[in-house]
């Protein structure tokens, strides 16, 4: 049973790797992460495989960043985040979610100066706050 868990999130990371939108969104719409999730709170905060199986599946979804994802977790399962072990992987996940939602906005139509223009704010203001928040 362990072992096709593992397989599984395996499975999930090489659907993820592939350059299309397809199986992301397929993902998020289904909420497939659910059983992921459900698993990484079974296993608690104890450092198995299966814990390490899941924070490299993350880390692929935080290195390439796939916006649909990256969102979906942060918003749906940030309280999970912390069974992980690394620090530095929720605060990747929670930066790239905070960039790719200024990023959106901008393309969005943040007014005037054109849409670079817009988007030059919107990467000014997610370094700022992120400054901000280090800074806490």
């Amino acid at each position: 049973d362990k072992h096709l868990r593992l397989a599984a999130i395996r499975l999930f990371r090489n659907c993820i790797s592939v350059k299309d939108n397809f199986f992301p969104r397929v993902i998020v719409k289904n909420d497939l992460l659910r059983p992921i999730f459900k698993v990484l709170r079974a296993n608690g905060s104890r450092r198995t495989m299966t814990q390490s199986t899941i924070s490299a599946f993350l880390q692929q979804i935080a290195a390439v960043p796939i916006k649909p994802l990256v969102t979906h977790i942060v918003q749906k399962y940030s309280a999970d985040l912390a069974l992980l072990p690394s620090k530095d992987l929720i605060e990747q996940l929670k930066d790239q979610h905070e960039k790719l939602s200024f990023e959106s906005s901008g393309r969005n139509g943040a007014g005037g100066g054109g849409a670079g223009a817009g988007l030059d704010r919107n990467q000014a203001a997610w370094q700022d706050q992120k400054r901000h928040r280090e800074a806490m």
